[in-house]
């Protein structure tokens, strides 16, 4: 039997998978290698045909120099001859990677990604297609097995991920290159690809060639395998969210401006190991978005936790959040809630953390307080925000627990700061009252006392490291 062309496996593949409709706008990353390249023209091809409005979109990321001009030019090219116009993005990766504290590689992803959102929104459009194929599935699903992963990871990438589509996962890295030949199409390649320094890299040219000689078929089989996961995943999952409304055995609720999670100590014993795990997946889910960091040591935790009958057990988890055997079951919840404001200026930036004072007492061992970087407040007596600025006029802190005051004018003179120096100060004021003049006078008024309910961290990025800014 013949093998149908790429063109028509497309095709079949976007409807069976139901990625485009007739009439939608799809915005395409074009960076000019052979993957976006013939994913642009399959679009094409069938833009006519099936109605829809292709944009192909190239972000130059301000790295690899002429190579990249080069790049940008050809994806102009070959998409002029489409009669389409090319949307070119131009980025700093290097510099949003130093700002970031990333790699370069990760700067780049983000800022592509972003741009690609942007264009997006701007033009109205319906899905943004990627260029993944099966080679990109099975080095997926060995990275995440070798870094130790559950079904979800096992069931690498999808068709459609929110409103990102892969149109082109049904074909390999060698059938693309076979169709590119056939039809006489061009591409260029970015040198990076093959860099070794990246461990995707190594996995694609190193480990993914030496399984093939001993398995030709192993990109497809692992590719078909993942699908097969993530069936099941999806299954098991739908079965868990409709037997957790039968039984009622899961609720959450609003706790001091946090999430809690309870969950049925007795429904949860009358289930199947499979719908257990993927109860306290949904559980924590719902308290730690992405299940950040949440590794199988916590989850068999907290099955152990469910199963014992010690009832106060409690057990910490990331971000912040804690678990604690009940009477009834299991309460997850978070240990801290968001802040008012964003403390940050061009050069200088605080993450913050608030904490329910019962949590800052019980653990007041691992709360340090250095003398230059972190400062613990009553997050309560804050009236307007938090900010970080320069001192204005007017600005005044409380000397002592008698609450008498004191102009940070005269403080500067007091500490013989020049005058001249003084404007380029930074302050941590609550409108004219000064919480914190760095680098280490805190007001008294927001000192943490026997009465305070909630205790506001705040840490200075002295010391280089990448800090939250979603205070």
């Amino acid at each position: 039997m013949r093998k149908a062309d790429l063109s028509e496996r497309f095709k079949e593949y976007i409807d069976r998978e139901k990625l485009i409709r007739p009439g939608q706008t799809i915005v395409i990353g074009l960076s000019g290698g052979s993957d976006s390249v013939c994913l642009f023209n399959l679009l094409s091809d069938i833009s006519q045909e099936r109605e829809i409005t292709v944009i192909p979109v190239h972000v130059h990321h301000g790295i690899r120099g002429d190579e990249a001009d080069r790049d940008e030019e050809f994806a102009c090219g070959i998409t002029s001859e489409k009669g389409v116009e090319c949307v070119v993005c131009r980025v700093d990766a290097p510099g949003f990677a130093e700002k970031k504290g990333l790699t370069l590689e990760e700067a780049a992803r983000i800022l592509r990604y972003g741009e690609l959102e942007r264009v997006l929104e701007e033009r109205n459009a319906d899905s943004i297609a990627i260029a993944h194929h099966k080679d990109d599935q099975a080095e997926t699903v060995l990275m995440n097995l070798f870094r130790g992963t559950g079904a979800t990871g096992l069931s690498g990438i999808r068709p459609r991920s929110g409103n990102r589509i892969r149109p082109m996962l049904f074909a390999s890295k060698k059938e693309i290159l076979e169709y590119l030949s056939e039809k006489n199409i061009i591409f260029v390649e970015d040198s990076t690809n093959n860099c070794p320094d990246h461990t995707r890299n190594r996995i694609r040219s190193e480990l993914i060639p030496l399984i093939g000689e001993l398995y030709p078929q192993a990109v497809s089989h692992i590719a078909a395998a993942a699908e097969d996961v993530e069936v099941w995943r999806k299954y098991i999952s739908d079965e868990a969210k409709r037997l957790a409304d039968k039984s009622d055995c899961m609720s959450d609720s609003e706790h001091k401006d946090s999430p809690l999670v309870s969950i049925d100590r007795g429904a949860f014993l009358s289930e199947s190991r499979a719908i257990r795990e993927e109860w306290l997946r949904m559980a924590v889910e719902k308290v730690i978005p992405a299940r950040k960091d949440v590794t199988r040591d916590h989850y068999r935790m907290l099955t152990d936790l469910l199963v014992s009958d010690v009832t106060g057990r409690r057990i910490d988890l990331p971000a912040l959040c804690f678990a604690k055997r009940t009477y009834d079951g299991l309460v997850i919840g978070r240990k801290s809630a968001v802040g008012k404001s964003v403390i940050t200026d061009e050069d200088t930036c605080f993450s913050t953390e608030l904490f329910d004072a019962d949590i800052f007492n019980e653990e007041i061992n691992t709360f340090s307080e250095e003398k230059d970087y972190t400062k613990y407040i009553d997050y309560d007596k804050i009236n307007n925000g938090l900010v970080l600025r320069h001192p204005s006029e007017g600005d005044y802190f409380v000397l002592d627990d008698r609450g008498a005051k004191k102009k940070l004018s005269r403080f500067y003179i007091d500490s013989k700061v020049p005058k001249e120096k003084r404007a380029e100060c930074l302050v941590i004021a609550d409108g004219s009252h000064v919480v914190w003049t760095l680098p280490d006078r805190l007001s008294e008024y927001y000192k943490v006392t026997g009465e305070t309910k909630r205790v506001l961290r705040i840490s200075r990025d002295g010391k280089g490291v990448p800090v939250r800014k979603d205070l």
